[in-house]
């Protein structure tokens, strides 16, 4: 398979074919293809969802989205990079 030069690894995401798959043809380049990125988080929220968990529904503090996104979402250097990589194909698997 010809990868252009100017695609970038995304490291860690090679896969391998499963056991028994083969080729039935090419790829149809004019398909859509979909993809979801998952992003590394700041933080870890485990601990305080547990601490959520453990307290009685009337005394929880909640946060909203826009709050926990930014304590716990991706750093927009992150999702920056995760869409300048992909964005016009410029991203490869292998």
């Amino acid at each position: 398979m010809n990868i252009p030069d100017d695609y970038i690894r995304i490291q860690g995401s090679e896969r391998r074919p499963a056991a028994g798959a083969r080729l039935v043809g090419p790829a149809n380049p004019n398909e859509i293809l979909s993809v979801i990125i998952v992003l590394r988080r700041k933080q870890d929220p485990s601990p305080a969802l547990k601490e959520l968990v453990r307290t009685a529904p009337g005394k929880r503090n909640t946060v909203s989205r826009q709050d926990f996104a930014a304590q716990y979402g991706a750093t927009q250097a992150d999702m920056d990079r995760g869409i300048n990589q992909n964005r016009n194909g410029k991203s490869k698997n292998s």
